[in-house]
């Protein structure tokens, strides 16, 4: 199913079928993952907005990963993303908002608490300068070395 999700042939309605079907697949882990197929949805730019709409709103992660960085997804929803995943359980949606230039300052400082967090925040190029300063300061060479790439950037 991912590799025909990802093909740009595709159409908006096979893209729609292929969503339908594999959503109740999530629930059927001995089946495999299918978060490469929302990945490939959320990527193909024939993709409707209607349904990266749906999918950013989905309760599943897999789902809400595979729309939140298609440039359609319009800004007032991938917004509304940002502010809900900041906290999720999702190891990899924080470290997506982590990494978004487009995700608020507020939600980027919260998130500077979050070791998952950290790495994406230091190379985020939307990080404060203040919050690149503490990431600067830490006892890890490698993240301290991105923080200060970042800065110099700034400056």
């Amino acid at each position: 199913m991912s590799a025909l999700a990802g093909k740009r042939e595709v159409t908006e309605e096979a893209l729609e079928a292929l969503y339908k079907n594999a959503l109740p697949l999530i629930e059927r882990p001995e089946l495999g993952s299918v978060s490469e197929v929302f990945s490939k949805i959320g990527e193909n730019p024939n993709v409707s907005v209607s349904m990266l709409i749906r999918m950013v709103e989905s309760d599943q992660p897999a789902v809400r990963l595979g729309a939140s960085q298609n440039p359609k997804l319009p800004k007032a929803v991938k917004l509304a993303y940002l502010r809900r995943a900041w906290s999720s359980r999702s190891e990899a949606e924080r470290r997506r908002v982590a990494e978004d230039p487009d995700t608020p300052v507020e939600i980027l400082e919260r998130l500077a608490s979050d070791p998952v967090a950290t790495w994406p925040l230091a190379r985020n190029p939307s990080t404060p300068v203040s919050l690149l300063e503490k990431l600067a300061a830490s006892n890890d060479p490698s993240l301290r070395k991105e923080a200060l790439a970042n800065l110099s950037k700034r400056r």
